[in-house]
This record gives structure tokens, sequence and C-alpha cells, in this order.
């Protein structure tokens, strides 16, 4: 998981604690394509 998320220039962490359990979480970073640009120019 960790390699697919550093292949897109992304991370993971982990939040662990005895008796509370594991959190992982994955951050990729957001892309903004051409269409959603010129969407968002549309309704602005």
């Amino acid at each position: 998981m960790r390699a697919i998320a550093l292949a897109h220039e992304g991370d993971v962490m982990l939040d662990s604690a005895v008796g509370r359990g594991s959190t992982f979480s994955v951050r990729l970073p957001a892309v903004v394509t051409t269409h959603e640009t010129e969407q968002s120019w549309h309704l602005s």
C-alpha cells in the first residue's frame, strides 16, 4: 500500500494505541483535469 501511495506522490500514516486500535490513513494529491477546470470556470 505504501509503495502505491508513494508512486502517486502520496503517503501512508499509522496511528496506533493499545486498547484503542490502529488507524491507517492514505493521502494522495488531488489532480484537477482540464475538464474540471473548465467546468469550474463556467460555474463561477
